[in-house]
């Protein structure tokens, strides 16, 4: 698949996922579906901003890396990245639900992430070094 079917893919699902997010802010009543409820907001929030931060990071990419590597590799970038902004987001907002979430929390999870990507940063650079 081409970097132009993978873009339409991922818009086309990035858009049901946000349509499954409306279905559940707009259907689902949280006192009454309970956990399942939560878990379905939370999973289709998520599956929505990682389609879009995808997009998004990939885009902004090709207009400020034009000359650098290919699109596989800006490709998988995005997508890594886009996890991880996500899953930030949904942990963050999952703690602010709970009511348990502070600004020293918040600073923890910045810096657990921030660790994790430059984790994917290093390895990366091992392997391009090791070729």
């Amino acid at each position: 698949m081409g970097i132009k079917g993978y873009l339409i893919l991922m818009s086309i699902t990035t858009l049901v996922a946000w349509s499954g997010w409306f279905l559940v802010i707009t259907r689902i009543d949280p006192q009454v579906a309970g956990a399942m409820g939560f878990a379905l907001f939370y999973f289709s929030l998520f599956l929505s901003l990682l389609g879009t931060f995808s997009i998004l990071g990939y885009l902004i990419r090709l207009l400020f890396q034009r000359h650098r590597r290919g699109h596989s590799y800006k490709v998988s970038t995005a997508f890594r990245q886009a996890a991880l902004w996500s899953l930030a987001l949904i942990t963050a907002l999952a703690l602010q639900g709970q009511r348990i979430l502070s600004w020293w929390m918040l600073v923890m999870l910045v810096v657990a992430f921030s660790m994790v990507e430059l984790t994917f940063i290093a390895l990366q650079k091992q392997r391009q070094q090791e070729n």
